[in-house]
C-alpha cells in the first residue's frame, strides 16, 4: 500500500514537473524545436496526471493537469501556426504553375498506389476500435477538409492571379462560386458531425452516406481525373489528396463496421442525400445575384450546365436538339440532365456499397476456410 501511495505521489509530482517544463520550452531560444518538445512534456504531464483519481491527492493531480493542458495549447498553437505560415510563404514564393499532369499517368497512378497502402495501414490495425477513436479519426479527418478548404478559399481569393504566369496581386473580389457544398464537399461537414456524435439513428445515417455516396465522390473523380489533375501545383495536390480522404472515410467506416453492414443500410443514405439536394438548390436559386447565374452547388443549377464529363455531353447534345442556347438562363434540357443526373447519383452509390458487401463477402469466405483447413491439420496431427 505505501509502495502504491509514494508511486501515484512520484506520478503527480511529474506530471506536474513536466508541464513546468514544457510551459518553459515555450520560451527557450531553441527555434521550432522547443515547441515540439513542450507539447511532448506537456503530454506526458496529462498521462501522468490521468494514472488514478485518488482524492488524497486530487489538488496535486489538478495542478499537473492545468500545466500540462497549458503547455499542450501554448506549444501546439505555435507549431500550427507556425505550419501555416510555412505552408502560405511556400504556396506564394514556390513556382506553383506546373504541365498538367496526364490522367492515368505516373502521378496519377502513382499517388492512387500510395493513398490506397496509407488507408488500409490505417483502417486494417484499426478495424476493431473502440467507438470513441472512431470519432476522434473521423473528427480529426472532417477538421484536416475543413482547414484544406479553408486555405483553398485563400489560395484562390488573394494568390492563384497572375500576370504573365507571375504573381502579381491578389484578386479585386472573392469567388462566391468557390463555396464548398458540392458532393464532394459535403463528407468534410458530415465527418465532423459524425465525430461529435454518439451511435444512433442519426449518425448511422450519415455514416452509410459517407461509406455509399461520399465514396462514389471520391472513386469518380480518380476514375475520371480530369476534375482533380490541373495547370497548378496547389490545386491538383489539394483535389488529389482530397478526393483520397473521401475515400479514407468510406473505407474507415465499412472496416470499423459502423456502416456497409447490409444492403438494407443502403436506404438510410437517401434522407440525408435528400437533404444535400434541397439544400443544394435553395443556395442556386437564391444566391443568384452574388454572380453570374448564380451558383452552381451539387452541379445541380438550373441556371448553368453542369461541367461533369458526360453529363455534360448529353446537356449540350439536348440543347441543340431543343433548338436552346448553351447560356440561355432557363434550359429544358438542362433540367432533364440535372433530374437524371439526381436520379443516377444515389445508384451509383448503391454499386459501390453493393461491392463493398461483395468483397467483405469473399475476404469472410476466405477467413472461414482459412480457419477450416486449420482445425483439418490439427485434426491430422492428433
Amino acid at each position: 500500500m505505501e509502495k502504491n501511495i509514494k508511486k501515484l505521489r512520484i506520478c503527480y509530482i511529474a506530471s506536474i514537473i513536466c508541464g513546468i517544463f514544457g510551459i518553459l520550452s515555450f520560451f527557450s531560444l531553441i527555434p521550432g524545436i522547443n515547441y515540439i518538445i513542450g507539447l511532448v512534456f506537456g503530454i506526458v504531464s496529462l498521462k501522468l496526471a490521468k494514472k488514478t483519481d485518488d482524492l488524497e491527492y486530487r489538488k496535486i493531480r489538478l495542478a499537473g493537469k492545468i500545466l500540462g493542458i497549458i503547455s499542450v495549447v501554448l506549444n501546439a498553437s505555435i507549431l500550427v501556426l507556425i505550419l501555416i505560415a510555412l505552408i502560405i510563404i511556400g504556396t506564394i514564393y514556390a513556382p506553383y504553375v506546373i504541365d498538367r499532369p496526364a490522367g492515368y499517368g505516373a502521378f496519377h497512378i502513382g499517388f492512387m498506389i500510395i493513398s490506397i497502402f496509407i488507408m488500409l495501414c490505417i483502417c486494417i490495425p484499426m478495424r476493431n476500435c473502440s467507438d470513441k477513436a472512431f470519432r476522434i479519426v473521423m473528427l480529426v479527418t472532417g477538421l484536416i477538409l475543413l482547414g484544406a478548404e479553408l486555405y483553398k478559399h485563400m489560395y484562390y481569393a488573394f494568390i492563384i492571379d497572375k500576370i504573365d504566369e507571375t504573381f502579381i496581386s491578389p484578386s479585386k473580389k472573392y469567388e462566391w462560386d468557390l463555396i464548398s457544398f458540392q458532393l464532394c464537399s459535403v463528407p468534410m461537414y458530415l465527418s465532423v458531425a459524425i465525430g461529435c456524435m454518439k451511435e444512433g439513428k442519426v449518425r448511422n445515417a450519415l455514416c452509410e452516406y459517407c461509406a455509399s455516396i461520399g465514396f462514389l465522390g471520391g472513386f469518380m473523380a480518380y476514375a475520371e481525373p480530369s476534375g482533380i489533375l490541373h495547370g497548378e501545383l496547389f490545386c491538383t495536390l489539394h483535389s488529389s489528396i482530397w478526393h483520397a480522404l473521401l475515400i479514407f472515410i468510406a473505407l474507415f467506416i465499412i472496416f470499423t463496421k459502423k456502416g456497409n453492414r447490409s444492403i438494407k443500410d443502403w436506404y438510410k443514405s437517401l434522407p440525408v442525400f435528400a437533404g444535400v439536394v434541397v439544400v443544394a438548390t435553395i443556395l442556386n436559386l437564391s444566391c443568384f445575384s452574388l454572380v453570374r447565374y448564380g451558383f452552381n452547388m451539387c452541379y445541380i443549377s438550373p441556371f448553368r450546365n453542369t461541367p461533369l464529363a458526360v453529363f455534360k455531353d448529353i446537356t449540350l447534345a439536348l440543347q441543340k436538339m431543343f433548338g436552346e442556347d448553351e447560356s440561355s438562363m432557363l434550359s429544358f434540357g438542362r433540367m432533364i440532365v440535372n433530374t437524371i443526373y439526381v436520379m443516377v447519383i444515389p445508384i451509383g452509390g448503391l454499386i459501390l456499397y453493393g461491392l463493398s458487401l461483395f468483397i467483405k463477402w469473399i475476404v469472410s469466405l476466405i477467413v472461414k476456410f482459412k480457419k477450416y483447413v486449420d482445425k483439418i491439420k490439427i485434426s491430422i496431427t492428433k
